[in-house]
């Protein structure tokens, strides 16, 4: 068994404690979306061949396993809303210090848990191909450690709601290829740091609902365009260049309160093509003007939100290469260029 996918069914009760001893071979396994329960067995860190695993939107309980860091061929790691605690007895995430081991690691996901302690200095030993880090929406304190600065290839730093504090490190600036970082519902203070203007992939700044203070960075009015010249370089991040194809053409966040439940953006438009389209994309679009054809204007949509699904498919290795996306971009653009000389 190399595969096993099982999303968003109505699974129920706890995972064998030997699941993973009876998969060696397992490269990827996903249980999200389900009603799972109990703790999550350690012997999946036996399946040492994953490279996907998705445990989101469950009901585990207990503690992230610490043998976590076994995985070392892991790239995908969601275990976001559920009810996971930190390791019993640990002032830090000390499950990150495990994952530190990963080197493969692309996204880390684990918002809406119950985890609680402060975030380890081992933070910025994570992977160097670290693309997500989220553990928003859950119990943490203490400061942002200034190692976090070491993830240099980090394109989502997803932080809020949490009970963190001290001042955001000025360390952020260094990595350069941050595209979003969200630090709102936290107990920050002092200013924001100069050092931010030096993110010139910066497209997104959340610090709602804190207690900084003093003057605002210049740069901030650069802020809202996706980067500093307001498109995608060969260097960009395909899967946040999905995610905005997605929110433009949706005019919907993946923070949007509809996606607070067991479904997100990407799911939402997924299951919506091709036939509940119009129900989804933004009124403004739809307004043809000229006398346009309504059945191809769809169908350039169309080719749009299947764009943006291919970019921000949760397998990195699935995901288009820029090339491929700077072709179908031109091909759309013809195809409306097209209609509007009609």
């Amino acid at each position: 068994m190399v595969k096993i996918i099982l999303t968003a069914n109505a699974f129920s009760g706890n995972l064998p404690t030997n699941i993973g001893l009876f998969l060696p071979n397992l490269e990827v396994l996903l249980l999200d979306l389900n009603q799972l329960t109990g703790n999550i067995p350690s012997s999946l860190c036996n399946s040492s061949k994953l490279t996907m695993l998705s445990l989101a939107s469950n009901l585990f309980t207990g503690p992230v396993p610490k043998h976590l860091g076994h995985l070392k061929h892991v790239e995908v790691l969601q275990l976001f809303q559920n009810q996971l605690t930190n390791e019993p007895g640990s002032i830090e995430l000390s499950f990150l210090t495990d994952l530190t081991n990963c080197t493969s690691l692309v996204r880390l996901e684990m918002e809406e848990n119950k985890l609680s302690g402060t975030l380890p200095n081992s933070i910025g030993n994570l992977s160097n191909s670290l693309e997500i880090l989220s553990v928003s929406v859950n119990q943490l304190i203490g400061t942002i450690p200034k190692e976090i600065g070491s993830l240099r290839n980090l394109n989502v730093l997803d932080l809020a709601n949490n009970n963190l504090n001290g001042n955001i490190p000025s360390t952020l600036g260094e990595i350069k290829s941050l595209q979003r970082l969200y630090l709102g519902g936290n107990n920050f203070h002092g200013s924001i740091p100069n050092e931010i203007c030096l993110l010139s992939n910066l497209g997104e700044l959340y610090a709602e609902y804190n207690k900084l203070s003093g003057s605002i960075p210049s740069c901030i009015e650069n802020l809202g365009e996706y980067g500093s010249e307001g498109r995608v370089s060969t260097n960009g991040d395909i899967y946040s260049f999905g995610v905005m194809l997605l929110e433009t053409f949706t005019r919907k966040k993946p923070t949007n309160e509809m996606f607070s439940a067991k479904i997100n953006l990407r799911q939402w438009v997924s299951t919506s093509l091709p036939n509940k389209i119009m129900e989804i994309v933004d009124g403004g679009l739809l307004r043809m003007q000229n006398g346009s054809d309504m059945v191809t204007s769809q169908s350039i949509l169309l080719a749009i939100l299947e764009l943006g699904l291919e970019c921000t498919s949760d397998m990195p290795m699935e995901r288009s290469d820029i090339k491929k996306v700077l072709v179908k971009l031109n091909k759309i653009r013809k195809q409306l260029l097209h209609i509007q000389s009609i």
